[in-house]
């Protein structure tokens, strides 16, 4: 009875896994392709892609036509190689996120049978991660920095945990630059991992540490010399500015991991009480370390004002190796059949928690169509058209560039002071001056850069009418807006 109940509970997480994995690959097949925006700010990064390979510097004076996004420039350089090969577009954008994905989940499933050395806990990881696709906003494949990221800073915990020697610490070192040079969260992530590896005796650790500090500082200093400066003030500078939301401290913990992945949460802390119990205290300490910064910089990230789902992706990955650990290492802690037979049931039930359908985040030919006829009407307006939410519609009417308002956002609430000023009054003096035939907005709540602003497009344009009706040409991935209020001059 116990072994048919065990082989029932195996081939159930080997399904559920298989599931998460097909899923994924059968919307990503779908998404990558998709001619238009996934998610809202994905045609900005697009924008700023498209003015790295036209041989202009990355960070700049903010102006009209092009603010960069808070971000370290790894992710477009990367980005730029594929798009020599792919084309243009955001082909090669989604290509870097997709790639990146796959490599996190082979990383996490060889992070857990190095572990183990069993086969089903490596696959209970990857098939939790995958599964997590809906929880972090679909941004697996989302042409945006984070899935380059966290590839990155797998690929430094894994190097950490299992080096002995000098070059493999140096190389965690190595990699964790790689993920702090993609997303600015990288430093978070790394401090209680440097604070774990001074403490630690091996080789490994002195490496790491040595390296990261040494190669994160140059590379700061070295990007603030050849831009001026600029690239300190957009990815330090501004997000310094940004303030958290008390309302999301507690929900990040009430909804984000007690309610969707609660189970998981428990089975990594209950996996650190064995490791303490076990007296295992350099790999205790190196999990407590993973999970304060990991699980911590989840929680810091998302509530943030402008924090998403995305943010979770830390916490999703991390949760997952503990998952595959507690599955592994509960068989063998009890003698009891019930207890024995209880480890997977839960993790079946957290893997079951998981399901969604794969057609909500997938685009269909409708929305393609729409979004084609939209730019069509466009390219037929006489003047200029400007469309701060998704810049790259008017540029692919051949109406020019502008930046993004979720850009120009972070400049004006992160130095309201000085440059977002003068932004604003920039932007607020183009709209008096009716410079642009059409202005085109957002859905009725989402603001155009504050209140003020949007009361100036209506005193000086007529409107708002409709440019898209029916349900057609969301994005499927983080917020639901689309350009939809048309005002003419």
């Amino acid at each position: 009875m116990m072994r048919k109940a065990t082989w029932l509970l195996n081939g159930l997480l080997v399904l559920l896994t298989l599931v998460y994995v097909l899923f994924f690959l059968w919307a990503a097949w779908v998404r990558v392709r998709y001619p238009f925006e996934l998610e809202w700010v994905e045609g900005g990064f697009l924008l700023e892609l498209e003015h790295l390979l036209s041989g202009k510097a990355l960070y700049t004076a903010p102006n009209l036509t092009y603010v960069p996004f808070i971000y370290p420039p790894l992710y477009f350089h990367i980005a730029a190689l594929v798009t020599s090969l792919v084309g243009r577009g955001f082909t090669a954008l989604r290509l870097v996120s997709l790639a990146s994905t796959l490599i996190t989940w082979v990383l996490l499933a060889l992070w857990v049978w190095r572990e183990t050395r069993r086969v089903l806990p490596a696959l209970v990881a990857v098939g939790f991660y995958a599964g997590t696709y809906p929880l972090s906003g679909t941004w697996f494949d989302v042409g945006r920095v984070d899935a380059l990221f966290l590839m990155w800073a797998v690929l430094a915990a894994m190097l950490l945990r299992f080096s002995s020697g000098w070059t493999g610490g140096a190389l965690a070192g190595v990699a964790l630059t790689l993920a702090f040079l993609t997303k600015q969260t990288g430093l978070t992530l790394a401090v209680p991992m440097l604070i774990y590896a001074f403490f630690s005796s091996r080789p490994a650790s002195r490496a790491f540490l040595v390296t990261f500090i040494f190669l994160a500082s140059l590379s700061v200093l070295v990007l603030s010399l050849t831009t001026q400066g600029w690239f300190v003030y957009y990815a330090f500078y501004l997000p310094g500015h940004f303030h958290l939301l008390p309302s999301k401290l507690w929900r990040f913990w009430k909804v984000n991991m007690l309610a969707y992945v609660g189970m998981a949460l428990l089975a990594y802390l209950v996996f650190l009480l064995w490791e303490g119990v076990e007296r295992q205290w350099d790999r205790g300490g190196l999990y407590t370390a993973l999970f304060v910064g990991w699980v911590g910089s989840a929680w810091m990230s998302w509530s943030h004002l402008g924090g998403y789902q995305n943010d979770l992706m830390p916490a999703h990955a991390l949760l997952a190796v503990g998952l595959g650990l507690f599955l592994a290492k509960g068989r063998t802690r009890f003698d009891d059949v019930s207890l024995r037979l209880a480890v997977p049931l839960l993790v079946l039930l957290q893997l079951f928690t998981l399901v969604y359908s794969p057609r909500a985040v997938m685009p269909r030919p409708r929305d393609a169509a729409a979004g084609n006829e939209l730019i069509l009407h466009l390219s037929e307006v006489k003047g200029g058209v400007y469309v701060p939410f998704h810049p790259y519609l008017a540029e692919r009417a051949g109406k020019g560039v502008t930046a993004h308002v979720a850009a120009v956002a972070d400049v004006v609430r992160g130095d309201p002071a000085g440059w977002g000023a003068r932004l604003r009054e920039s932007i607020r003096q183009t709209i008096r001056q009716r410079k642009y035939e059409v202005i085109l907005l957002d859905t009725p709540g989402r603001v155009f850069l504050d209140e003020d602003t949007e009361q100036l497009v209506r005193d000086y344009y007529r409107g708002p009418f409709r440019a898209l009706k029916g349900d057609v040409f969301f994005p499927v991935a983080g917020w639901r807006t689309r350009p939809e209020r048309l005002y003419r001059r």
